[in-house]
């Protein structure tokens, strides 16, 4: 017996509706490993959209990449802390 999926609705963006809050970052990793072997990795990517936490908010990447040196790592699921004024 074969039991129902969830349907799942992806919520997708009108034409009407637009970015309201989002930040770029980019960023680059520490070196790695020793020798010949050490390196080091850059990324870079847009946060998504703002999320009110209290009187603040925080954003949320939900995945992206470092660059390619014979191999690339994944950024996934990572939470900003809350706003920082500046003034």
């Amino acid at each position: 017996m074969q039991k129902n999926k969830p349907v799942v609705k992806k919520k997708t963006i009108s034409a009407k509706q637009t970015q309201r809050h989002v930040h770029e970052f980019e960023g680059s990793t520490k070196l790695a490993e020793a020798g010949a072997d050490r390196h080091n990795h850059r990324f870079a990517g847009v946060t998504g959209q703002a999320i009110r936490v209290g009187r603040s908010h925080v954003h949320e990447i939900d995945l992206t990449k470092t660059d390619f040196v014979n191999h690339f790592h994944n950024l996934r699921r990572i939470r900003t802390g809350p706003a920082i004024p500046v003034g």
